[in-house]
């Protein structure tokens, strides 16, 4: 009798399968003796006798093989993941009558309590981070994420042109939500891939709940509000909008701003076109398998892409391609499983087919067989080694030798222990909202040169907005942000560290404190005005009210997929206010010009014309842009032709490289500059061509793994590099011999650096060493130099400085970290120290100097950043030393006595 299919299987089946379950767990078994990871029962298989021991198997090969002997002893000849997923396979058998394949049963994936199953087929324990977008601040190394323990990596295979629409690059993710939208094999994912699934609710027309990733494995969610409307449940800065009968249209509206257009096809769901907010389009065709074949950008340059079966097999652009190689997980029996291959290889290759150089991927984690653990470099050497541990978090990531390694620790749900090159440890703790997305509340440090241990800190509010942050030496920063949208609304800087902040925006800013307020794009996170101490800079975007309530529109009615201008700017304008510390926010008085830019565009987006601020003369400086509309060998529609400036100065774009990189200009004095361009898009020769027939070249040359190797000067001069494994720059040579070598520790420092001359002798050396905090602690020109000494605040300030001949000066610093007093080493007999105060003005722009004769220098700087006098004063009575005799400013309209001196 053949074994009925899975989704047919009895209840009593089920039934015996939940008691076979609960009798191991209840006696605790473990299967350590296979060789499991911690967590992990096995792969379930069908059995003929009830509690027979041999229920869970060490792989999903095996098991489908032993419900096959277990029935009627069919033949295994092929495995398919169900749904994308590696935790769950159906296994297909072969009919002994026949010969043809039919009937399927399953297996899935059975961990520990306290353990959950994941999609790439491996236990691990409950409670995993979110897939996040990489964060400044949130990561360290190659690098790997601090509270998921995700290894990241980003690897570009084509740099494309002038426009980063057709740059391909890979992220591989240690750490994702399932198998789907990784055709670079387990874990990788391109650029231009996707995971969009919006599943409709059995037996309505409405699709609650809409899931997906983004290139980078970074998931999205929303839910459907009663009112139709999707709201996103991790990033508010994404946005859903369905449109077209049928939901056919979905809108996804990135943080990273571009308009992603789906087309749904039954259940399935395609990306048609990316749209930058600014106007530029990406579109991809598929072909009748549903595979994409062909990425088109707004000029018409495409690249073309082939599959082998669902794994890209290459990507070509008008000039080379790439290739990648992959090996299907290794499991006994020779049995075909779809959806479980691993990128072992990339190939690049020229036009011509022939290889240009390849680079090799290694999985070596013994329990987890998609665990990225080591990158081979195009020149054949270890270039990089990750490890893990248990639970799939990265322990370790280095570069060859050692270079920049990071060892990683999790001993608590939020706690983390990182330790750098250097072998400082830091200590980060985390906090987790009610989605389960993570934070960082705090960051401590080892004690540096001339600083104690420290830490930082950061809080939240509800909506999971930073309300403040208190850096290493305690100087705090208060946030108010939007409750919907997350935008900052205000931020207060300089108070103490504990300080209470603010409850709203119109909360009384204390003496010493200053803020900044700040409007936004009702559309997109763009700030469309922004008040800070002693001025205003408004942005007046395509589409929106001007401050009459105009409309403003400059872009010829472009509009993206979702009906909206794009996000174009029209007009910047800058002016200054008598607010002296920003509290009075939007409300403080206008005084002065305004400085204004304006500019137009195609309705590519692309600009046409751009107009400055009037100098002291009352003229603007403008420019106008040409773009070509037609194809030729040379350009494509939308290359730009010329930009002509007011003054009557052209710059002509005669000829574009195939990937649409400039490669002939003619500049506005008449030189004609060459450009061309080897592998990859990297720079090989420039050349500059005088109107007298003149030339001079200069030459670049690299080695296989794209690193400069060689720089040649038109008068033949050159320059020459090394590297060691890890891609770091050793030494340069001259052409007659002379020399200069870097040793570098394990962070990337210059410990040592020697020069020397053709013949070998050493002219000159200096040797460097770097505190815990990797910041420069003693310098030696020489063995019998005593060398200079370094010593900095907390927060990375240099606060002392001692010379070769033990002479010291110190430095002093305000909240805002900036300098305002230096004590410089005795001059004269009285050994007295010298001392130099500094002043600035809300805007961090030097107002007056106090030198060690206490005399002070005064600088008028107007709201506008710009210094319009420098006052000297020797005695009491001041010496002034005026802009011009005119009394101009240097803006028109502004007079002296309507400038301050801020400070």
């Amino acid at each position: 009798m053949p074994l009925p299919a899975a989704s047919n299987v009895p209840a009593t089946v089920h039934f015996m399968r939940f008691a076979l379950l609960f009798f191991v767990l209840l006696h605790g078994r473990v299967h350590a003796e296979n060789g499991l990871p911690e967590g992990t029962l096995g792969w379930w298989s069908y059995t003929a006798g009830v509690l027979n021991q041999d229920l869970y198997v060490p792989d999903p090969v095996t098991a489908c093989q032993r419900t096959a002997r277990n029935h009627t002893g069919l033949q295994l000849v092929l495995m398919r993941p169900y749904k994308g997923r590696r935790d769950f396979f159906q296994c297909y058998y072969r009919l002994s009558s026949g010969g043809s394949v039919s009937w399927y049963a399953n297996t899935h994936l059975q961990c520990e309590p306290g353990y959950k199953t994941y999609e790439q087929g491996v236990c691990r324990k409950e409670g995993r981070e979110i897939p996040v977008a990489l964060k400044c601040g949130e990561a360290a190394g190659n690098p790997v994420q601090y509270a998921s323990g995700a290894k990241v990596q980003h690897e570009t295979d084509l740099v494309g042109g002038a426009n980063d629409a057709l740059r391909v690059q890979r992220t591989y993710r240690s750490v994702r939500e399932n198998a789907l939208g990784q055709s670079a094999g387990m874990g990788w994912s391109f650029s231009f891939e996707r995971v969009f699934s919006a599943p409709q609710t059995t037996g309505r027309a409405t699709r609650p709940i809409v899931r997906g990733a983004l290139s980078d494995g970074s998931v999205f969610q929303f839910l459907r509000k009663a009112d139709g409307r999707y709201e996103s449940s991790y990033d508010k800065g994404m946005t859903l909008d369905v449109q077209g009968p049928d939901d056919t249209v979905w809108l996804l509206t990135t943080p990273g701003g571009t308009v992603e257009r789906y087309l749904r096809f039954g259940d399935d769901f395609r990306l048609g076109s990316v749209h930058a907010r600014h106007g530029m389009a990406t579109h991809y065709t598929y072909d009748e398998k549903n595979q994409l074949s062909k990425i088109v950008d707004s000029n018409g340059r495409s690249l073309t892409i082939t599959w082998e079966e669902d794994l890209i097999a290459s990507i070509s652009s008008a000039t080379e391609s790439v290739r990648y190689e992959y090996a299907p997980a290794a499991f006994a029996g020779g049995v075909t499983i779809e959806g479980m291959s691993r990128l072992i290889g990339v190939h690049f290759l020229d036009l011509s087919g022939t290889g240009i150089a390849s680079r090799a991927y290694h999985y070596e984690d013994a329990h987890d067989r998609f665990l990225l653990t080591g990158i081979t470099d195009e020149h054949g050497k270890r270039f990089a080694t990750y490890a893990y541990n248990g639970d799939g978090q990265a322990v370790l990531s280095e570069h060859a030798g050692g270079a920049q390694r990071y060892t990683f620790a999790y001993p608590t749900r939020t706690g983390r222990t990182v330790t750098d090159p250097l072998g400082s440890s830091r200590s980060i703790d985390l906090a987790y909202d009610a989605s389960g997305q993570s934070r960082i509340t705090a960051e401590s440090r080892p004690a540096g040169a001339g600083c104690a241990a420290s830490a930082s800190a950061t809080t939240y509010g509800a909506a999971g907005d930073v309300t403040s942050r208190a850096d290493f030496n305690g100087n705090k920063t208060c946030f108010i942000s939007d409750p919907i949208r997350g935008t900052e609304l205000a931020r207060m800087t300089g108070l103490a560290k504990d300080a209470a902040c603010p409850a709203s925006t119109d909360t009384a800013l204390p003496a010493g404190q200053r803020k900044t307020s700040t409007r936004w794009h009702p559309d997109w996170p763009l700030a469309s005005s922004i008040a800070s101490p002693g001025r205003v800079e408004t942005t007046i975007y395509n589409g929106q009210r001007d401050a009459s309530g105009k409309v403003v529109e400059c872009a010829g009615g472009a509009v993206l997929p979702n009906g909206k201008p794009i996000a174009a700017v029209c007009r910047a304008t800058v002016q200054a206010t008598t607010d002296s510390n920003g509290g009075l926010g939007f409300a403080a008085a206008r005084t002065g010009p305004v400085q204004e830019w304006r500019y137009t565009y195609n309705r590519a987006g692309q600009v046409l014309t751009s107009s400055g601020p009037v100098d002291a003369y009352g003229k603007a400086v403008t420019s106008s842009m040409v773009y070509y509309a037609d194809t030729s060998p040379t350009h494509h529609p939308g290359d730009l032709a010329s930009v002509r400036k007011s003054v009557g100065e052209i710059t002509s774009y005669f000829e574009y490289s195939p990937e649409g990189l400039p490669a002939k200009i003619q500049l506005a004095t008449g030189q004609i500059v060459g450009l061309e361009y080897g592998p990859r898009g990297r720079l090989t020769s420039s050349t500059i061509r005088a109107a007298g027939g003149h030339a001079e070249t200069t030459r670049y040359e690299y080695d296989v793994a794209g690193q400069l190797i060689r720089m040649i000067a038109p008068d033949g001069s050159a320059l020459s590099y090394t590297y060691d494994d890890a891609h770091r720059m050793t030494g340069l040579r001259d052409r007659a011999g002379n020399s200069i070598d870097f040793t570098l520790d394990a962070m990337g420092n210059a410990v040592r650096q020697e020069v020397k001359d053709p013949s070998g002798k050493l002219v000159a050396q200096t040797t460097r060493a770097f505190d815990a905090l990797s910041r420069l602690q003693r310098e030696q020109r020489s063995a019998n130099d005593p060398g200079a000494r370094f010593e900095y605040d907390a927060a990375g300030n240099l606060i002392s400085s001692t010379d070769q001949m033990a002479r010291v000066s110190k430095g002093t610093y305000d909240t805002f970290n900036r300098l305002i007093q230096q004590t410089l080493p005795a001059t004269d007999a009285t050994g007295k120290p010298a001392l130099i105060d500094y002043g600035y003005t809300q805007q961090d722009q030097l107002a007056s100097v106090l030198d060690p004769r206490r005399l002070r220098t005064r600088y008028v700087v107007n709201g506008l950043g710009q210094q319009w006098q420098t006052v000297r004063v020797e005695s009491d009575a001041p010496r002034r030393r005026a802009h011009d005799d005119s009394e101009r400013s240097g803006v028109p309209g502004v007079r002296p006595s309507a400038l301050v001196v801020m400070g």
